[in-house]
């Protein structure tokens, strides 16, 4: 009884949330522009990671398109931003010493907490291991260290810097999520490219006068304007305009 008690004077005492109509408009056009910037480090990424100047070949409607593509990158990240806001920004938001006991000294909160730290801590080792040692990109080890790692310092600076801690936490953290996702994401692409599947089914493009194998080719990406392959043996970039491509086949194994 004691314990209920103090948890519901804990409750009474937080600082309540004080979310606006004008901080839900902010909030959608924090999405939209996170949409474009987003298209664009996906972009830039596979354009940095595979040698060839994006700037050249991609225009606008590209990274109108590419954005598209990323919108559960960006849902993930308001996902998260939403979730670890409650839980890391309540505690230390909150006037309440009876409340930060209990999350301190419970069992359920000691649990969840050493759960919490060896996930990050496991995943911060398990990303370069996979990449040093086996030569690819662990996608969910990167994207849990990277979020580890976001959780902890956002939380510190939202209330140390800030006024308003939660609005701050929300919209740092909406931010820093969705750029892990779409880069863990990019780096993703670059794993499926460099590591086909044996099952999966390969494309033939067929150009006037050439073909092109993804079995020997790898299809970087097709634009408005053009098509960006690589050889898979020598590297060689070959960039064919898209109104010469005449057929697109797939070669089911």
């Amino acid at each position: 009884m004691a314990r209920e008690l103090k948890r519901n004077f804990a409750r009474a005492n937080y600082l309540k949330i004080d979310f606006t109509l004008s901080d839900l408009t902010s909030f959608v056009a924090l999405c939209g522009a996170l949409l474009l910037v987003m298209g664009y480090v996906r972009i830039f990424v596979l354009g940095g990671y595979f040698g060839f100047p994006f700037q050249n070949y991609f225009g606008v409607a590209d990274y109108l398109a590419s954005s598209l593509n990323l919108t559960g990158q960006v849902l993930l990240g308001g996902l998260l931003a939403g979730v670890s806001g409650y839980t890391t920004i309540a505690t230390s938001n909150s006037y309440s010493v009876q409340q930060t006991e209990l999350e301190t000294y419970s069992r359920s909160a000691r649990a969840a907490r050493i759960g919490f730290h060896l996930g990050g801590i496991g995943a911060i080792v398990a990303a370069p291991l996979a990449y040093f040692r086996l030569g690819v990109f662990d996608t969910i080890s990167a994207l849990g260290a990277l979020v580890y790692v976001g959780i902890f310092i956002l939380g510190r600076a939202s209330v140390a810097f800030f006024e308003n801690p939660v609005k701050a936490y929300v919209a740092m953290s909406m931010v820093y999520f969705s750029f892990a996702a779409t880069l863990t994401g990019a780096f993703g692409e670059i794993n499926r490219l460099n590591h086909p599947s044996s099952g999966s089914p390969t494309r033939v493009l067929q150009f006037e006068g050439e073909r092109y194998d993804e079995k020997e080719w790898q299809i970087i990406a097709f634009t408005t304007d053009y098509v960006i392959l690589r050889n898979r043996q020598t590297t060689q970039l070959i960039v064919r305009a898209r109104k010469e491509l005449k057929a697109v086949e797939t070669d089911t194994p």
